[in-house]
């Protein structure tokens, strides 16, 4: 999460959003897009911007490393757990 810049859970998401958007639109491309912007949707309360979180983060992951860090059931996990 953001620690120098608190304004809110929900401003806090909308910034982390326009900001991998603007990265990622840079180049199209992950290479430029920040990990604390990803984890920070990823954290959300609202299902669909945590499914965008973790969306990004599979796209991110496969591009720069050629494979998922992250195990799909972790994302299955946190779904049925709420």
């Amino acid at each position: 999460m953001r620690d120098s810049l608190y304004l809110g859970p929900a401003q806090n998401e909308e910034i982390a959003s326009l900001n991998l958007l603007g990265h990622f639109n840079k180049d199209l491309s992950y290479k430029n897009v920040n990990i604390q912007d990803i984890q920070t949707l990823m954290h959300s309360d609202e299902m669909m911007t945590k499914y965008y979180g973790y969306l990004n983060l599979i796209c991110y992951e496969l591009e720069l490393y050629k494979k998922m860090k992250i195990k799909p059931s972790m994302i299955t996990k946190t779904y049925l757990n709420q």
